[in-house]
């Protein structure tokens, strides 16, 4: 998933933002909730969404502190900027599945083509109707503009 995503506050209770952590084993680096919204310039609220849809699973302190890895973050980025592309919570999780699967094979492949092309088609018809949207508020306030005097 790190090669496809490489394409591409505070609500209250924070965690301290200085809240560091090394995963025993692996020496991982996790770092707190704070530091993760700060990083991503996104909402506690939102990260906690996210986790609580399933998108990401950081790991816990004994005091139940969230604690995130860099692939928590990578996840979660690439979701937040998914969202931003307009695409729903369901092909968000889709493409991350698509995306997390290991080895990659020429279905998956095709399967994460054809849904970009799908999304990329509506993208287009919805500019399409904004377009129009926009040339009829535009030629109501003409007419406003027109009767004012």
């Amino acid at each position: 998933m790190g090669a496809l995503m490489a394409m591409q506050k505070a609500d209250g209770m924070a965690a301290p933002q200085a809240m560091h952590a090394r995963e025993r084993g692996n020496e991982t680096e996790l770092v707190g909730i704070s530091t993760v919204a700060d990083r991503l310039g996104i909402t506690l609220r939102t990260i906690r969404f996210y986790e609580e849809v399933g998108i990401i699973t950081p790991k816990r302190t004994h005091a139940a502190a969230r604690l995130f890895s860099e692939q928590d973050i990578e996840t979660l980025r690439l979701a937040v900027d998914l969202r931003r592309a307009m695409f729903n919570l369901d092909q968000v999780k889709q493409i991350l599945g698509l995306l997390s699967e290991q080895p990659t094979t020429p279905g998956r492949v095709a399967s994460l083509k054809d849904l970009l092309a799908e999304h990329s088609a509506e993208l287009d018809r919805q500019q399409i109707e904004l377009e129009r949207a926009r040339s009829y508020v535009e030629e109501l306030r003409a007419r406003v503009v027109a009767n004012e005097g």
